[in-house]
């Protein structure tokens, strides 16, 4: 069901009896409001609240202050409390939307810890015979305060990188993300499990072309406030100034706590993400591998060296954000034009463009995730099965 309503604008510039028209649409209102009030638990007075600050005159600079352009064209921008994101959505874009609803929400019930963005509305306005469809989305980071590094994840390597720098903090792609996560192993596990559950639901609805939005929040750690460790007693051969040997490295390294530190020396994959196609991975292409840096205690000898300067502060990721965003493209024959186009006239992988099969597309985003760290316990790969490889 639709509401439509006519918001009424006097033109200051013309003759004040004459007046701007313009229908506003409001797509399946009572079941957004069921999204937003029943499943995501935000209740209408908060929801208004930050929608209808920027409509106040004084608020309008900001607002407008918020407002961007992506890639594919699409205009959005933050409320000014930074909470929701209004985004531009072709017509196209928007039936999808609507067609995806009802397994949508149901989807969203039986997962309320789903990594899927959050839609909270669909709306129209029609203005000079225009209509522009947009949507109102929840923000994956936290409001008002940006992640100190930003990755946009979609498991595909063509055209997946980007010129800036880590640290100017703007939004990089899957080949500029050169580590992996540090995440306790338990709740890698966790992760994966709702990565699966949202990938097989987007599969089935045969999206694909979705991406991780992945935000790192870097944390500073006083030296000071650190508790001392006990250090490791089997060498007690003390350092000589500016003499860490190989063997003393290698000692001073097995404080190491990541439990997971060896796993990815023996990397392979679970049934689910097995696949008999040409893979990175697979062909020699780097992994996600390098030396758990030590405890800050079983570096305590190379700190007391001659010549050593302490940090002030200790500085790293230190919190993670992610959410699956850009899920309103569907598997059609627009995309698999665009895929043998790709494929056969501008001679790109055709396993590593974006355009690529639902089935296919959400095992190598899986096989992404699970390269970067989110990934399952080695003894839960047997609940991750899948004998077709393809």
């Amino acid at each position: 069901t639709t509401t439509t309503t006519t918001t009424t604008t006097q033109q200051t510039d013309l003759d004040e009896t004459d007046a701007l028209k313009a229908p506003f649409t409001d797509y399946c209102p009572h079941a957004f409001r069921y999204l937003r009030t029943s499943v995501y638990k935000i209740s209408d007075r908060d929801y208004l609240q930050s929608i209808q600050q920027g409509a106040e005159e004084k608020n309008l600079m900001d607002v407008v202050a918020k407002f961007s352009e992506g890639r594919s064209g699409a205009l959005f921008f933050y409320t000014l409390d930074a909470k929701y994101m209004i985004k531009t959505v072709t017509k196209q874009e928007g039936q999808l939307l609507l067609n995806l609803l009802k397994p949508l929400v149901q989807h969203m019930k039986n997962h309320p810890h789903s990594y899927l963005n959050k839609f909270l509305g669909f709306h129209s306005l029609k203005m000079y015979n225009l209509e522009i469809y947009f949507v109102v989305l929840a923000n994956v980071f936290v409001p008002n305060l940006e992640p100190h590094e930003k990755y946009d994840l979609k498991g595909s390597w063509i055209d997946r990188h980007t010129n800036h720098h880590v640290e100017l903090g703007k939004l990089m792609k899957d080949e500029d993300l050169k580590k992996a996560l540090l995440l306790d192993p338990g709740q890698s596990s966790e992760m994966f499990q709702r990565l699966v559950h949202d990938t097989q639901f987007l599969m089935e609805q045969q999206v694909m072309d979705y991406s991780l939005l992945l935000g790192i929040y870097y944390v500073g750690v006083d030296p000071k406030k650190i508790d001392t460790q006990k250090r490791h007693q089997r060498d007690p051969k003390p350092l000589v100034a500016n003499d860490v040997t190989e063997e003393r490295k290698e000692h001073l390294l097995e404080n190491n706590n990541d439990s997971d530190a060896n796993a990815d020396q023996e990397l392979f994959f679970p049934d689910l993400l097995r696949t008999n196609r040409n893979m990175p991975e697979d062909v020699g292409i780097k992994r996600f591998v390098r030396p758990r840096a030590p405890t800050y205690a079983s570096m305590k000898e190379v700190a007391e060296q001659k010549g050593a300067v302490r940090a002030r502060v200790i500085e790293g990721p230190g919190i993670y954000f992610v959410g699956i965003i850009d899920m309103l493209q569907k598997w059609n024959t627009e995309k698999k034009v665009e895929s043998l186009f790709k494929a056969y006239c501008r001679c790109k992988d055709k396993n590593g463009i974006s355009a690529v099969d639902p089935k296919f597309y959400r095992k190598r985003f899986l096989r992404k995730m699970f390269m970067i760290g989110i990934r399952p316990k080695s003894e839960e790969y047997s609940g991750y099965g899948d004998p077709q490889f393809e």
